[in-house]
């Protein structure tokens, strides 16, 4: 039986700019929602990391060198965010991803944004398993979820 290419047999990319990154991802919820109230806006969750990032010299040293870890990627938009209570309880935000989330390399990402935005840098892409409610997964949700 042939295999007739599609959709579900597309190879995803193995390098991206920031620019295509931050165009096609969110930042990962976790990352606005940990003791924030109320849910920090992208645009301010960027400049939070862009000054952390510039503060270690982080933007020059990735133009310079390039960026040697990949970012890892999801790929699936309709993850629910996770909040804290008052309590430290962590909860399920009634918030749902629209696009597929950048789950790790939040300052490369910017960095690179604000240094050489359509510089490539290596990305991987990550199956969320369980979308947060699965006991004993290894994804940052729940890795996040059980600290």
């Amino acid at each position: 039986m042939a295999v007739t290419p599609g959709p579900q047999f597309e190879q995803l990319p193995m390098f991206m700019s920031a620019r295509e990154i931050m165009r096609k991802y969110e930042p990962l919820g976790h990352d606005k929602e940990m003791d924030r109230a109320p849910l920090e806006s992208n645009k301010t969750l960027w400049s939070r990391k862009l000054d952390y990032a510039k503060s270690w010299g982080f933007p020059e040293e990735l133009k310079r060198d390039g960026v040697q870890e990949p970012v890892e990627l999801g790929l699936h938009a309709g993850h629910h965010y996770w909040t804290h209570n008052e309590d430290g309880e962590i909860n399920k935000s009634p918030y749902v991803t629209k696009k597929p989330e950048i789950m790790s390399g939040h300052h490369r990402v910017i960095s690179m944004m604000y240094a050489a935005p359509d510089t490539y840098m290596p990305v991987t892409h990550e199956d969320m398993c369980c979308n947060g409610d699965s006991a004993g997964c290894t994804c940052d949700i729940c890795e996040a979820k059980n600290d």
